[in-house]
């Protein structure tokens, strides 16, 4: 019963996958920890500014990691695939460790399996429009449902870099103004220069997602196009 509920909420946030854990023993998952007694609201253009955030409607395409941390297991559950998204369209494909597809166009979110059949995904297109608007940098749509504010590069409960992949990285903090994003979320970090490179977020419950985005050039992109 445990397990289902897990997997429920994690699909929910977007990333269908099968949770495979053996001989976990319990740990409590760091938290991030976000100081925000010092740091002011701002703006979503200030927002961008700060991340050096440029072509916000310019179609991308790349790949992810993905860990999922769960207060009640010792290692994160850890998925991987590659994403693509446009001003109307987002793909977000978990090739690893089990294959399926999440695809939001038009307000509506599709899953499609490993044998390609596609079905309706209840509940969870306004996650998705948040982490596409989040990914693209188009921090305006974002503005009704979060307040943002500045802050230096998140550190966990153990002390450690959160965004140790891009160590040059600015990062910004939105924080829910709905209730029902507060019932999901409790904050959400984005860091990156010239594009979101990470995004991480907790839970009132204390579960932890953290997503490493790497993009592919425009060369790359147009011989894929091509295939």
């Amino acid at each position: 019963m445990e397990s289902r509920v897990l997997f429920n909420s994690f699909r929910n946030c977007l990333f269908l996958i099968v949770l495979l854990v053996m001989n976990c023993n319990i740990a409590v998952a760091a938290s991030l920890v976000v100081d925000l007694n010092q740091s002011q609201a701002i703006s979503a253009a200030q927002a961008s500014k700060k991340l050096a955030l440029v072509n916000t409607t310019t179609a991308s395409r790349g790949t992810f990691v993905q860990s999922k941390y769960f207060p009640i297991l010792k290692k994160p559950i850890i998925a991987s695939g590659e994403f693509y998204l446009t001003d109307t369209a987002f793909t977000w494909k978990t090739l690893q460790p089990v294959k399926s597809a999440l695809i939001f166009k038009n307000n509506q979110l599709w899953e499609q399996v490993a044998d390609g059949e596609l079905s309706v995904v209840k509940n969870a297109a306004n996650m998705t429009s948040i982490l596409q608007n989040a990914i693209s940098g188009n921090f305006i749509k974002l503005t009704k449902q979060f307040e943002f504010y500045e802050i230096k590069t998140p550190l966990d409960t153990d002390g450690k870099n959160t965004n140790e992949k891009n160590t040059d990285d600015a990062c910004v903090v939105m924080l829910p103004l709905i209730e029902s994003l507060k019932q999901g979320i409790t904050q959400f970090v984005l860091c990156g220069k010239g594009q979101i490179n990470t995004l991480s977020w907790t839970d009132p419950y204390n579960n932890r997602t953290d997503i490493q985005l790497s993009y592919l050039t425009p060369s790359e992109t147009t011989k894929i196009n091509e295939q």
